[in-house]
């Protein structure tokens, strides 16, 4: 489901950006681009879109593990509910490119934050079932970071700094549909009494 949701937003991304010789923004893992790797960092004219973090977002943990289906109540483990984090780096040899390419992401994510197998278009690119794409939402977020936190984000990448913009992508939520357990419903409670004289 994580590649799934990123290619939607790729997908989407390139459509508004309508590159018109291909993508203009291309999955990959910025830090191999001066690796030599064949076919990374080969066109220097797109926008690199890598995932460089994920974590669980621990304020949707309380939820109910059980639900009520067929007449049953079925007990399953609480869905997880993740924040991918997405750098877009432009690579381009041509500095102001790479600003202007920044700037229409940037545009681009104001304009929708939110994206849904219904308010996207195209989806040709997601291997997803249509049972598992209805449950797909992903809310767009920028992040500032402080220039200590993109010191150690350019570290650990490896690389040398290009221009780059961060979003955190709220999934909600992935599940793998496993069943726990079931049993059936608590309908009606009898108290009993018993003689406290005799």
């Amino acid at each position: 489901m994580i590649h799934d949701a990123i290619r939607l937003i790729l997908s989407q991304l390139n459509r508004h950006l309508g590159a018109g010789d291909g993508e203009a923004v291309t999955l990959g893992n910025i830090a191999m681009v001066e690796s030599g790797v064949e076919g990374v960092g080969a066109d220097l004219t797109r926008v690199v879109l890598s995932l460089v973090n994920i974590t669980e977002d621990h304020t949707l943990k309380n939820g109910p593990n059980h639900r009520r289906a067929g007449g049953k109540i079925v007990y399953e483990n609480r869905p997880v509910n993740l924040y991918l984090y997405l750098l877009f780096s432009a690579n381009h040899t041509q500095y102001p490119t790479a600003l202007t390419q920044l700037g229409r992401i940037i545009e681009f994510f104001q304009g929708r934050q939110i994206f849904t197998v219904r308010n996207s278009p195209d989806l040709t690119e997601i291997s997803a079932s249509a049972e598992e794409l209805a449950t797909l939402r992903l809310v767009m977020e920028l992040q500032s970071l402080t220039f200590e936190q993109v010191n150690h984000l350019w570290g650990s990448l490896g690389g040398k700094q290009v221009p780059f913009v961060l979003y955190r992508a709220r999934l909600l939520s992935l599940t793998a549909g496993e069943i726990e357990a079931t049993g059936e419903p608590i309908d009606e409670i009898r108290a009993g009494f018993s003689d406290m004289n005799a």
